[in-house]
């Protein structure tokens, strides 16, 4: 774990150093720490240790935890990507992409986004629901 943190940090500095975007060194370290994630552009991302499939189980349970309506799951080489509606009739796309590690444990890259420019809340609410289901 403790070189996981270190990769990060080494990539968030890069990041930091071609960007001049302190905030991508502060939700990076949050995340690297298991604190947080990163909300920017309408939607929510996070890195779960956890592989994709089981990670999609999880959004599933959580898309019935907060009533939102499955429409569809595809799985490709590129990931997963789950749609479903709010009772709201708001859209809601999650994308799941295994992420490349050196370690032994599978991680997947995880994005919400509800709705067409985004609802911050209710993306949280469906990853901490989902991470939640993980444990």
């Amino acid at each position: 774990m403790k070189t996981l943190v270190v990769q990060v940090c080494t990539v968030l500095l890069l990041c930091f150093v071609v960007s001049g975007c302190a905030a991508v060194v502060v939700a990076g370290a949050a995340g690297a720490a298991g604190a947080g994630y990163v909300y920017t552009q309408g939607a929510l991302q996070d890195t779960i240790e956890d592989p994709p499939p089981a990670v999609a189980k999880a959004v599933l349970a959580a898309f019935a935890e907060n009533s939102i309506s499955k429409e569809s799951v595809t799985s490709n080489s590129d990931g997963i990507i789950i749609k479903g509606k709010t009772a709201g009739d708001h859209g809601v796309t999650v994308k799941i992409v295994e992420e490349p590690t050196l370690l032994e444990k599978s991680f997947s890259k995880i994005s919400i986004r509800v709705g067409l420019i985004g609802d911050e809340a209710l993306s949280r609410k469906i990853y901490t629901d989902t991470v939640l289901k993980l444990k």
